[in-house]
C-alpha cells in the first residue's frame, strides 16, 4: 500500500507538471497506470494463471504459498483511479498522506465500493467532530451480518454438497442449487458494503452506494449498472468510454462493451470459466446498445421505456434465470463443472432431497434483498433506532450479530447438513 500510493504521489506530479494535451502527460499517465496494476498482476492474476495451468496439466502449482495482500485488486483500481483523474483534471494533486489514505481506506479495500478522488479527499479535509449516525451504523452492521453469517453461509454450504453431488442431483435439487450460487454471489457483495459503509462512518467518511437492487433489473445491462455499481462504473468510465472514444462506429461501440466486461472479469479471476461468463453477458448487453441506438435513430429515444408492475418482474425473474444458469461459471468451477450442474436438471425430480425449507426460504429471502423488497424494513428498523437511546441501540446491535454468527456456525444450517457430512 505505501509502495503503490508512493507511485501514485510521484506520477501524479508529473502528470500534473506536463503540459495539457501534450505527448509526455498522456505517456506519464500510461506508465502510472501499469505500474499501478503491476503489483495486482504480480500478486493476483499470475498466481491464478498459474495455478490453473498446473491443475490442468495435473502437476503442482508454483504459486500456491504466493503471497497475496488483502485487498489488493481494489488498491489497483483506486491508484488507476487517482491516476486518471489527474490527468482528467478531475481531481487536483493531493499530498501523499491524502494519497496514501484515498488507495489504501481499509473499510473499502477489501470488497469497495470504489471512491472517486476528489469527493473523498473533500471528506477527508473537512473537519469531523465525532458526529456519529449511530442509528444507521448499527443498522448497516446487523443488515451486512444477516447477509453473510445466515444467508450466504448458508447458501454456500448448501452450494457445496450439491456439487459434491455430481451428475445425481435430482432436477428441484439443481434448480435451487443453481439459484442459490448466483444469489449468494450478488448478496455477498452486498454484506460487504453494508460492513464498509458503517465502518465509514465510524470514520467520519460516508462511502458511495453500491448496491441498488440488481434483481429488480429487467435487462442485463440494468442488473450490471445496479450490482457493485463502483466496479462498474469504473471499467465504464476508464475502460469502456476510452474504447468507444467520440465514434459512432456500432462494432467498435459493441467491442468497448464486451472487453471492459472481459477486463473486468479477469480481474476478478483469471479463468476461462470466469471469461465465457463474461461472454454470455456482455453479448447480450452489446445487443441491447445497438437495439438502443437504432431505436434513437428511428424514434430519438434512446432509453427502452421502463417496464412496470407485472411486465417488469416477469423480464426481471427471466433475466435471473438466465444468470443463474450461468452462474456456476463464476466460482471458478470450471467450464465441465458448470455444464454438468445445467444438465443434471434433466435428471428425475427428486432423486435427491437436499434442498431443504430453510435453504429455499434463505434463497428466496436472498432475492428479495437482492429485488429491493426489504426497503421498508430498514427503514422501520432505522425509525425505531433513531427513538431508543445510544445504549439500548448499542446493546441490540451486539445482540443481533452475535446470534447472526452463532446462527450460522452451530445453528440450522449446521444441524441440516449434518447429516450429510
Amino acid at each position: 500500500m505505501l509502495t503503490v500510493s508512493a507511485w501514485c504521489f510521484l506520477v501524479a506530479h508529473k502528470v500534473s507538471g506536463a503540459p495539457k494535451r501534450s505527448l509526455s502527460r498522456k505517456r506519464w499517465c500510461g506508465v502510472g497506470v501499469v505500474g499501478a496494476l503491476a503489483p495486482l498482476l504480480l500478486f493476483k492474476t499470475l498466481p491464478e494463471v498459474g495455478s490453473y495451468i498446473a491443475e490442468v496439466r495435473g502437476a503442482d502449482s508454483l504459486f500456491d504459498r504466493w503471497w497475496q495482500p488483502i485487498g489488493i485488486a481494489m488498491l489497483g483500481l483506486q491508484a488507476v483511479s487517482y491516476i486518471v483523474d489527474v490527468y482528467r483534471d478531475d481531481s487536483s494533486v493531493k499530498p501523499f498522506n491524502v494519497v496514501l489514505v484515498v488507495c489504501g481506506f481499509f473499510p473499502k479495500a477489501f470488497a469497495g465500493p470504489l471512491v472517486r478522488t476528489a469527493s473523498f479527499s473533500d471528506q477527508l479535509e473537512r473537519p469531523f467532530h465525532g458526529e456519529y449516525e449511530i442509528e444507521k451504523i448499527a443498522v448497516r452492521v446487523l443488515s451486512g451480518c444477516f447477509k453473510k453469517y445466515v444467508l450466504v453461509e448458508t447458501l454456500l454450504a448448501f452450494d457445496g454438497i450439491a456439487l459434491g453431488s455430481g451428475d445425481r442431483l435430482g432436477a428441484w435439487d439443481t434448480f435451487w442449487h443453481l439459484l442459490a450460487g448466483f444469489v449468494a454471489f450478488v448478496v455477498d457483495v452486498s454484506a460487504y458494503t453494508d460492513i464498509a459503509l458503517a465502518a465509514g462512518l465510524l470514520c467520519g467518511v460516508k462511502l458511495p452506494e453500491n448496491f441498488n437492487a440488481p434483481f429488480s433489473g429487467w435487462t442485463p445491462s440494468e442488473v450490471w449498472r445496479r450490482w457493485h455499481m463502483s466496479v462498474a462504473g469504473f471499467f465504464r468510465d476508464y475502460v469502456a468510454a476510452p474504447l468507444r472514444g467520440r465514434s459512432n462506429n456500432p462494432w467498435r461501440q459493441a467491442a468497448a462493451v464486451i472487453v471492459s466486461i472481459l477486463l473486468l472479469d479477469l480481474w476478478h479471476i483469471a479463468s476461462p470459466g470466469i471469461l465465457l461468463w463474461g461472454l454470455l453477458i456482455a453479448v447480450p448487453m452489446a445487443v441491447e446498445q445497438e437495439m438502443g441506438r437504432r431505436r434513437a435513430l428511428k424514434t430519438g429515444r434512446h432509453k427502452r421505456q421502463e417496464r412496470t408492475g407485472v411486465a417488469r418482474w416477469s423480464r426481471a425473474v427471466l433475466i435471473l434465470l438466465y444468470l443463474s444458469s450461468i452462474g456456476q461459471l463464476v466460482h471458478g468451477t470450471g467450464v465441465r463443472v458448470a455444464w454438468q450442474s445445467v444438465k443434471t436438471l434433466a435428471n428425475p425430480m427428486f432423486a435427491t432431497q437436499i434442498a431443504s425449507w430453510w435453504v429455499v426460504g434463505c434463497i428466496l429471502c436472498g432475492w428479495m434483498i437482492g429485488a429491493g423488497l426489504f426497503g421498508w424494513l430498514h427503514d422501520l428498523i432505522l425509525a425505531m433506532f433513531k427513538r431508543l437511546p445510544v445504549i439500548a441501540v448499542a446493546l441490540l446491535c451486539a445482540v443481533g450479530v452475535s446470534v447472526a454468527r452463532v446462527f450460522a456456525v452451530g445453528g440450522i444450517p449446521s444441524f441440516l447438513y449434518s447429516r450429510l457430512g
